[in-house]
């Protein structure tokens, strides 16, 4: 594979946390094998606990977290034994961005347990390119919320990390030609043995992922193709994937696309391809204004109506005195001059 996973989550199978290893000498998040999402989450717990700790800011928060995995047109919660999420595939989308599927997290030990959780059910298999090559495409939202204990408002931020399945070809990845041999052993052979039945059954659940992987993908590009051109249609509704990340990759919102690929020189083909996809996303451009102006309107208006009651009770127990000083010049005798100040 070309690193998405690992450059997503670890380089082992599963994230391992020790609590005296959680941040380095300078603060930052940070066991060496972590990847991009366990750093990001310890970051985030390290702004809400600098929160916390300022009491005078006056901004509570919290942090929920959810985790799916989309095969087709289905949308999996690996938080809650790889159950469908939603009544219904039209739903599942809605189930999801509504929060349904959220599990309230307070530290980084929570969420790489729930990481280790959601490991255990991905859908997984070996390929002619990939031993461990990822079979379906995973979501990863956090959801913060924060408020201001002044005023009252509330700010709601999300954030979507998406692992996505590996683009393969399917003569590279021998599926086809594994495919056609068990054909070919059906029609010398009785066909009836388990073992051979077994193995056809294998060969086509993963001609159907690849199948899944690629149409996902190339609604992505679809989608990125749309943005890049500023068409006034962009096609979000031709893939559960595209759903998903529709609010990351639109509106306002500011998305980060990373790029992997392969050295190996028989993977060639497959690395321009992901280089070309990443050119298309860097000449995206949108202008994202920042979500949180409202509160900070809020705030602002809150800090001048303290300052203008301290003037009020400044003026109430202001008052003005007379008094009258009688000063004589030593040098001028018997003169005495009187000088009246107003305080």
């Amino acid at each position: 594979g070309s690193g998405k996973t690992y450059t997503m989550f670890t380089s082992d199978h599963s994230v391992k946390c020790d609590e005296d290893d959680l941040f380095d000498a300078s603060g930052k998040s940070g066991i060496a094998s972590w990847g991009i999402i366990p750093r990001v989450c310890a970051e985030i717990f390290q702004a809400i606990d600098f929160r916390k700790e300022n009491v005078a800011m006056g901004i509570g928060a919290s942090l929920s977290l959810s985790y799916i995995e989309i095969y087709g047109n289905e949308v999996i919660d690996l938080l809650r034994n790889g159950s469908a999420c939603g009544h219904s595939r039209v739903a599942a989308s809605r189930y999801v961005l509504e929060g349904s599927a959220e599990v309230a997290i307070e530290s980084i030990e929570d969420v790489l347990q729930l990481l280790n959780v959601g490991e255990k059910l991905k859908r997984k298999g070996a390929t002619a390119m990939n031993q461990r090559s990822s079979r379906a495409h995973t979501v990863l939202i956090l959801k913060l919320t924060q408020n201001s204990r002044k005023t009252g408002d509330k700010m709601t931020s999300r954030m979507f990390l998406a692992d996505l399945g590996g683009s393969e070809k399917l003569k590279k990845s021998q599926i086809l030609h594994d495919q056609s041999n068990f054909i070919v052993e059906k029609i010398i052979h009785d066909g009836n043995a388990p073992q051979q039945s077994s193995q056809r059954e294998n060969s086509k659940n993963q001609l159907q992922e690849a199948v899944y992987i690629n149409l996902g993908l190339l609604a992505l590009k679809n989608c990125a193709e749309a943005l890049k051109y500023k068409r006034r249609h962009v096609p979000y509704a031709d893939s559960k994937l595209t759903m998903m990340l529709s609010e990351g990759m639109g509106g306002n919102s500011r998305t980060t696309v990373l790029i992997c690929g392969s050295q190996e020189a028989d993977q060639t083909a497959e690395t321009i391809d992901a280089l070309k996809f990443g050119q298309s996303c860097g000449k995206i451009s949108k202008t994202s204004t920042s979500s949180n102006i409202k509160m900070l309107c809020s705030l602002v208006k809150s800090i001048e109506k303290e300052i203008s009651d301290c003037e009020e009770e400044i003026e109430k127990h202001e008052r003005w005195e007379m008094k009258e000083t009688t000063r004589i010049d030593p040098r001028a005798e018997g003169e005495a001059r009187t000088e009246t100040w107003n305080t």
